[in-house]
């Protein structure tokens, strides 16, 4: 059985703690878990920031270090003619180990014709690659990453300036 199972958690539990603490404080998700299943006082908010942290670190790494796209990057993949609209905003959170600064967070929504909306978020002072996520999210539509978009901001320093990075060829709306 530990050939299966090689981590110290199980993953369903693993699934709730880190499903669970991405919507809400980690806090409140220790207490929630206690609340409804039998673990006991091995849920705190700790110990959930770090399983948290490490689900992410793994989801990194799968994303793996994608090159930028060159100019050859989408020859032979048909455009589809249907128009993909992307709304982005961006807002400051405050660092809750240190409260004396701040960090920001960038989500957006990709919306194309005859699929599936499709949601992605970012934060800025951590993510190296912020582009790689949005391709991710038009993979993950069925659409070519070289796919021209039209991207919604409210017209923010910051978050206009990432509109480059996630599709160079964009058409840049300030809502």
């Amino acid at each position: 059985m530990t050939l299966l199972l090689t981590a110290r958690i199980a993953p369903e539990l693993l699934y709730l703690e880190t499903r669970w603490a991405s919507l809400v404080s980690y806090g409140m998700t220790a207490n929630l878990l206690k609340d409804v299943l039998p673990i006991g006082s091995t849920a705190d908010a700790s110990t959930i920031r770090r399983h948290l942290h490490k689900v992410a670190a793994r989801h990194e790494a799968d994303l793996g270090d994608e090159q930028p796209d060159g100019p050859d990057a989408g020859k032979g993949q048909p455009l589809p003619q249907a128009a993909v609209i992307v709304g982005v905003d961006g807002g400051y959170v405050r660092n809750w180990h240190d409260r004396k600064h701040n960090f920001e967070v960038v989500v957006g929504k990709s919306i194309a014709a005859d699929r599936d909306d499709r949601y992605f978020g970012l934060v800025r002072s951590q993510d190296e690659q912020p582009g790689r996520q949005f391709r991710d999210v038009l993979r993950s539509q069925g659409l070519p990453v070289t796919q021209t978009v039209t991207m919604l901001t409210d017209g923010g320093d910051s978050v206009a300036g990432l509109v480059g990075e996630f599709s160079p060829g964009a058409l840049h709306i300030i809502d």
